[in-house]
């Protein structure tokens, strides 16, 4: 398969979401996410083309969307020689508002921020920071 992505999309990702097609609501996981589409991890049936409208809710209280996706690619189409692979669909957003095309982009700019302070502090250090960071936050909430 060949790379035509314009927008890098983030790995690791993992959100539970809700999608609803002609088979009624299901469940399944994103596992990477940009501003064009995802890859959702799931075991159900679905067809090149299908029409999925998404719920999902972002980490780090970047709030819930809702978003329509077409089905671009399907990993029980592909070889899989040795590399294991989840089963799942890759899809491309059809109808995204910019709410969630904002949030998505600074989700992207969170993650990648910890990446760069984990490869100059190292992970235990941040790991350590982030508990503390959501501990401060939490008490402000209340």
């Amino acid at each position: 398969m060949s790379e035509r992505r314009k927008i890098d999309r983030l790995s690791p990702l993992v959100v539970r979401t809700e999608f609803a097609g002609e088979g009624g609501r299901k469940y399944g996981y994103m596992t990477n996410l940009s501003e064009e589409g995802a890859f959702l991890a799931t075991e159900e049936s679905l067809k090149l083309g299908d029409r999925l409208e998404l719920r999902f809710a972002l980490p780090w209280g970047l709030g819930e969307y809702e978003v329509v996706a077409s089905v671009q690619w399907r990993t029980s189409d592909m070889k899989h020689d040795s590399v294991e692979i989840p089963t799942g669909v890759g899809l491309s957003f059809t109808e995204i508002g910019d709410p969630a095309r904002n949030s998505i982009r600074r989700y992207q700019q969170k993650f990648f921020e910890i990446l760069a302070r984990i490869e100059k502090q190292g992970v235990n250090a941040v790991l350590a920071t982030l508990d503390q960071e959501g501990s401060s936050e939490e008490d402000t909430v209340h």
